[in-house]
C-alpha cells in the first residue's frame, strides 16, 4: 500500500462546526486520493468565516476515508510562529515516520510549514520531494519594491532569506516537482532530480467541444468588438497597470474592444484609477473576484483573447484554462508560457515590459479574424493536454517512480 504525506499551502477554515475549502482544493484532494492508498494532508486551518464561494470539505465523497488531515495554524509573524513550532515539529516527526513518501510545498520562511517539514525530513534522513508553482522569493522581491522605509527593509530581508531557504531545500531534496518551465528553469540547476509537472483543475468535460468552438469562431466573424479578458489577482506580479496601459494603447491604435479584469487584489483600485486617467474606464469592467468556477470559464469562452502582463517567474493556471476554452493567450513571455505554446500558434509572446510590442501583437490578431479563428482551434487543442485528470496522474506517477522509500 502506498502512503503520501503532503503539505499544501492552501488555506482552510473552521466555521459553524465544519471545515471549509476552495472548490479547486477539494478537487485536488479527490485527484490525489486516486493515486495513493493513504493520504495525509498538512494544511493551514483558521477558526474564521470562509471567503465567499468556499464549500464544506467533507460530505459523502468516496475518497474521504483514504484522506486524513493535520491542521496547522497560519503563523506569518514570529510571535505566532515560534510558539506553534514545537507542536508542529512533533507531529511532523510522527507523520514522516508513518508515510512512505513526503512532498512539501515551498515558499517563504516565517509560517512556511512546508519548509519546516522538509527540514525535518532531511534531518531524519528521509528522502523528500519539493513542489512549487512559482519562484516565491522573486515575487517577494518585486513586492518589496512597492514599499519604502522599514517595511521595505523587512521585505528585503524576507525575500533574501526565502531564496536561501528554498535553494537549500531544493538542493537537498530527492525530487523536485516544478509546475511549469519557469520554476523548472529557476530550480533545476540545483535540484538532484527535477521534473516539470503541471497543475490544472479543468476537467475533460470543461474543455470546449468541437461544436462550441465552431460556434465561437462563427460569432467572431460578425463581431465588431474584440473582447479581451484577464482573470487573476490585481497584484504587482500580474502587472495590472501594464494591462490597463495596453488597453489604452489598443484604443489609440483604433481597435474596437471591450475588456474585463476578473479578480480583486491590492492594486485593483489603482488599476481603476489608471483606467480613468487614460480614458478607458468606459471599456474596462472590474467585477472583482468571481467565486463560481463555471462563471469564470464562461467568461473565458466568451473572450476572443486573454491578454496578460506577468512580471515574475510563475506558472499561472489561467493560461491553461484560457486555452482549454478556445481563447488564445497574448502577453509577456517567459519559460512557462513558451513551453505551453511550444510551436503551436495558440498565442503570441513578447518581451516583458514591452508594451508597444504587446499592443501590436493584440492589434494585429484582432484585425486578422481568420488567423485569430485558427489560433482559437490551436489553443483549444493544446488545452486538451492539461486536464485535471491528466496532470494529477502524471505528477503522482513521477512521485511513485522517482521518490525513494526510506
Amino acid at each position: 500500500m502506498s502512503s503520501l504525506l503532503l503539505y499544501i499551502s492552501v488555506g482552510f477554515f473552521r466555521h459553524q462546526g465544519q471545515i471549509w475549502c476552495e472548490s479547486q482544493a477539494k478537487n485536488g484532494l479527490r485527484l490525489w486520493a486516486r493515486h495513493f492508498d493513504r493520504l495525509t494532508v498538512v494544511a493551514r486551518c483558521d477558526a474564521a468565516a470562509p471567503p465567499e464561494g468556499y464549500e464544506p470539505l467533507l460530505g459523502d465523497e468516496e475518497w474521504a476515508p483514504r484522506v486524513a488531515f493535520e491542521w496547522v495554524p497560519s503563523a506569518w509573524t514570529l510571535r505566532r510562529f515560534l510558539p506553534a513550532l514545537p507542536n508542529v515539529t512533533r507531529r511532523y516527526r510522527r507523520l514522516i515516520n508513518e508515510h512512505d513518501r513526503a512532498v512539501f510545498g515551498l515558499g517563504g520562511v516565517i509560517g512556511a510549514w512546508g519548509a519546516v517539514g522538509a527540514v525535518l525530513a532531511g534531518c531524519m534522513g528521509r528522502p523528500y520531494a519539493v513542489w512549487t508553482d512559482r519562484v516565491v522569493s522573486e515575487v517577494m522581491r518585486e513586492d518589496a519594491k512597492a514599499v519604502s522605509g522599514l517595511s521595505r527593509i523587512k521585505r528585503e530581508v524576507d525575500w533574501r532569506l526565502s531564496r536561501r531557504l528554498d535553494a537549500h531545500l531544493v538542493r537537498h531534496s530527492a525530487l523536485g516537482l516544478f509546475h511549469g518551465a519557469s520554476t523548472f528553469e529557476a530550480f533545476s540547476p540545483i535540484c538532484p532530480n527535477p521534473h516539470i509537472v503541471h497543475d490544472s483543475h479543468v476537467s475533460a468535460a470543461q474543455v470546449l467541444t468541437d461544436a462550441e468552438l465552431a460556434e465561437k469562431q462563427d460569432s467572431l466573424k460578425g463581431a465588431e468588438t474584440i473582447r479581451i479578458v484577464y482573470a487573476g489577482r490585481a497584484a504587482l506580479m500580474k502587472g495590472p497597470l501594464d494591462w490597463v496601459k495596453a488597453i489604452a494603447g489598443l484604443r489609440e491604435a483604433g481597435i474596437d474592444l471591450s475588456a474585463l479584469w476578473v479578480g480583486d487584489g491590492p492594486l485593483l483600485e489603482q488599476a481603476k484609477a489608471r483606467a480613468s486617467e487614460l480614458g478607458v474606464a468606459d471599456i474596462i469592467e472590474f467585477p472583482g473576484f468571481i467565486s463560481d468556477r463555471e462563471t469564470v470559464l464562461r467568461v473565458l469562452s466568451e473572450a476572443h483573447i486573454l491578454m496578460f502582463c506577468h512580471k515574475t517567474p510563475e506558472s499561472p493556471r489561467i493560461l491553461i484554462e484560457s486555452m482549454s476554452r478556445g481563447t488564445p493567450i497574448v502577453g509577456y513571455g517567459d519559460a512557462f508560457s513558451a513551453d505551453l505554446l511550444q510551436s503551436v500558434e495558440a498565442g503570441v509572446l513578447t518581451e516583458k515590459n514591452d508594451l508597444k510590442r504587446l499592443v501590436d501583437a493584440v492589434a494585429s490578431r484582432s484585425v486578422d479574424r481568420p488567423r485569430l479563428a485558427n489560433m482559437m482551434t490551436a489553443a483549444r487543442d493544446r488545452g486538451r493536454d492539461f486536464t485535471d485528470e491528466a496532470v494529477f496522474r502524471h505528477r503522482s506517477e513521477v512521485i511513485l517512480e522517482e521518490l525513494p522509500i526510506a
